[in-house]
């Protein structure tokens, strides 16, 4: 049970509010009234589990329940937009020794940098100055904002839940006919912070709660309004999954016709394996930028060559003595020189990344590595591993989805991209939050989830019910295991290797299998649909298989209608139980998982739901 006597403080009742947003950064904490103050469990930081897969320096949740979700939070409120953004043409002042980096002089032997970045209130719903304990403190701020926003998010489009949707963004409107906001113009709003605080008109700004986080865009402007375009963090999940480049230097640099050519990425358990020729003369080739666990296996055209010994570094793999028939390793950068007439190609199963960030060690499970590629490798998009993961939601999927996985990645690729590729295998996804966290899941049959409310028809201004989007069904699932990320042809294999393993060497991938025959005969254009799951192991990739075949064996369908609904509201991925609809098969319960919440910007929210 919520305390009730906590409202307004803290809603999970056991800890400092600045923490309770998945163990760090920004708070968004959901303003409830009293009278609606759920049962649901909620977030308890103890010790960290057994085993634990975080940094045992962190605040842990000991169970993954969400605060609740309120669906009114936004009336009686006003809110308030917070911008932190650098100005074109104004800095810091430092006096005469100022820091090194970009700077002028501004005279009187005064420097600055510029560019500096100022957090300002541009415009609230209602007119006031702020106080003392603001930032910016005792400046008037116009009552210019407009009461709703233009902002939607998305999990997946259509039915079929593998079709993951797309980073979201809006806009929001702040009126201007007299031209005061225009100064909104000199600032630098690529990358800017953009914080939207609520709270009640008869109390301080300082008191107001973040209730959404966004970063901007641009702001465009007009002779009447000025617009702020907002997207969400996923934006910077569009940037290329690392920064590991070859130079063409030779060594570990590669041979120069290697220069700008991407590193490759290997996490997790990867079969067959073709790497890249390093410096080629010394037959030496690289796998993964990133140090790795173990080489379990070096094939030849398919038959497996005998290890020799593990070395420190390239300078001392470059000057070992290889056996005749051998190779040699150096894990600590995935290095691997073979001392043999390369008549055919060069494959290896390997344990990838083996390093050990933000206080992870290595990834092997689908939250891990969706963690790892997020958090890590890119200077300009990683996201901050203690601020912006949403930590229940990762906790939920490490203890549902168990199996170790594996990923090879020799081309360039975007880190949204690669979480794309990853959560597919079980009909999963990612977005983000209100709060600026990102988010993972998957679909699930919606009856066996927790119903966050009832929600009986009519409530909550909910207009007409109306079915969208509809798909003939699943007879059969296939889940891909043990992914050869190296296929070769049967000339390609020397004599000697059986023809059975000569139908694995070539295949893309091995695959389990769920069906339903009955399906089949039901529906004359019933799906097969095939999945590469990224397991290494077959008895996950069948268990997989089986769930999502259950699932999607059904003719599932997607509704939509408005609602007269707090835009802020964390709706996405929660289940809601309708009553009382009576029409369009629904009958008078059906649960429903949220997959859309648009505010488009006049009032009312549209929201689509799956089932």
């Amino acid at each position: 049970m919520f305390d009730v006597s906590l409202y307004g403080v803290d809603p999970w009742g056991s800890t400092p509010a600045t923490l309770v947003a998945g163990g760090g950064g920004l708070p968004i904490v959901p303003e409830i009234p009293p009278e609606e103050v759920s049962t649901r469990v909620g977030h308890d930081y103890r010790f960290a589990p057994i085993g634990g897969w975080g940094n045992p320096a962190r605040l842990w949740h000991y169970d993954y329940g969400e605060p609740p979700v309120v669906l009114t939070g936004h009336r009686g409120r006003a809110l308030l937009l917070v911008a932190t953004a650098k100005n074109i043409t104004r800095g810091f002042r430092f006096g005469p020794y100022g820091p090194i980096g970009t700077i002028e002089t501004v005279g009187g032997n005064a420097w600055r940098w510029v560019g500096g970045e100022e957090t300002m209130y541009p415009a609230a719903t209602i007119a006031r100055s702020s106080a003392n304990d603001d930032i910016p403190a005792m400046t008037w701020v116009p009552d210019l904002m407009e009461p709703t926003l233009n902002f939607g998010r998305v999990l997946f489009t259509g039915v079929e839940p593998i079709n993951m949707a797309q980073p979201a963004a809006g806009v929001v409107d702040l009126a201007d006919p007299g031209g005061e906001l225009e100064y909104l113009l000199d600032y630098i709003w690529d990358g800017a912070k953009i914080i939207i605080k609520r709270g009640l008109p008869t109390l301080p700004f300082s008191t107001w709660a973040p209730v959404g986080s966004f970063t901007g865009s641009a702001v465009i402007a007009s002779m009447s309004k000025v617009t702020v375009r907002l997207r969400d963090l996923g934006w910077k999940l569009g940037g290329t999954l690392h920064d590991e480049s070859y130079d063409g230097t030779g060594g570990l640099g590669g041979d120069p016709a290697l220069k700008g050519v991407k590193k490759p990425y290997c996490v997790g358990y990867c079969f067959n394996i073709e790497p890249i020729p390093l410096v080629g003369n010394k037959q030496i080739f690289q796998w993964s930028f990133t140090p790795s666990a173990a080489l379990t296996q070096l094939r030849h055209g398919g038959v497996p060559l005998t290890f020799s010994a593990d070395y420190p570094t390239y300078t001392a793999l470059d000057a070992a003595t290889v056996p005749s028939g051998g190779y040699a390793t150096c894990l600590a950068q995935s290095l691997v020189r073979v001392n043999v007439t390369l008549n055919f190609g060069i494959r290896l199963d390997v344990q990838g990344d083996n390093s050990t960030q933000d206080g992870h060690a290595t990834p092997l499970t689908r939250a891990s590595i969706c963690r790892r590629i997020a958090t890590c490798y890119s200077s300009d998009h990683n996201l901050d591993d203690l601020e912006e993961i949403d930590v229940p939601s990762f906790q939920k999927i490490e203890d549902d989805h168990t199996g170790t996985l594996g990923y090879y990645w020799k081309d360039e690729i975007s880190k949204s991209e690669a979480l794309n590729y990853v959560m597919m295998g079980i009909a999963g996804w990612w977005h983000i939050r209100p709060s600026g966290q990102l988010a993972i899941g998957y679909a699930r049959e919606p009856t066996a989830l927790l119903s966050i409310q009832n929600l009986p028809y009519k409530s909550e201004g909910m207009g007409l019910i109306e079915i969208v989007d509809t798909m003939v069904p699943r007879w059969k699932t296939k889940i891909g295991w043990r992914k050869n990320y190296g296929p070769q042809t049967r000339d390609a294999l020397a004599g000697s290797v059986t023809q059975d393993l000569a139908t694995i060497f070539e295949g893309v991938s091995r695959y389990a299998e769920s069906k339903n025959e009955a399906i089949n005969g039901l529906y004359p254009t019933a799906r097969e649909v095939l999945i590469e799951g990224g397991f290494w192991d077959e008895v996950d990739a069948q268990v997989e298989a089986e769930r999502q075949q259950i699932m999607m064996e059904k003719e599932r369908r997607r509704y939509r209608w408005e609602m007269q609904i707090d835009p802020f509201a964390d709706l996405i991925n929660q289940v809601v139980t309708i009553t009382g609809v009576n029409r369009l098969g629904m009958g008078d319960s059906k649960l429903l998982l949220c997959v859309s919440i648009d505010s488009a910007g006049f009032g009312a929210t549209i929201t689509e739901w799956w089932g």
